[in-house]
């Protein structure tokens, strides 16, 4: 097992080559690079999907399919969505919603249920789309 050392450190640096790419598209429209995951993991309550302020791994629960402007407006109004992100399975592609820049550049469009979202709040929610 001498040999084993170096297979590590090269285990090491793929690994980290991977992790890259997903934290640069995170940070993509807007700097949330000071951000911490914090408080409890989100958790569905009698009014909604109860969030917590910084980043929440969350399921749409909306029974059918919504435009993600509509199902996101609470949180836009509220002042506390800074930014959602959906990974397609099946296309591998990340789309993202951010209420701060023009719309057209917005590429998640709209929400399915079961959609499992990576979204930033500036602050603790409930959120009922």
């Amino acid at each position: 097992m001498k040999n084993a050392r170096p297979l590590l450190g090269l285990l090491v640096l793929v690994l980290a080559a991977i992790a890259v790419p997903a934290s640069l598209a995170l940070g993509a429209f807007a700097d949330h690079s000071s951000d911490r995951v914090t408080g409890p993991p989100a958790k569905v309550v009698a009014a909604g999907m109860q969030l917590y302020a910084g980043w929440n791994f969350v399921p749409y629960t909306g029974t059918a399919c919504a435009d993600a402007s509509d199902a996101f407006a609470p949180l836009v109004d509220a002042g506390v969505l800074n930014i959602a992100w959906h990974h397609n399975n099946q296309t591998k592609a990340w789309t993202s919603f951010d209420p701060d820049v023009p719309p057209v550049i917005n590429d998640l469009k709209t929400l399915c249920p079961n959609n499992v979202l990576v979204m930033n709040v500036a602050s603790n929610i409930v959120w009922n789309p």
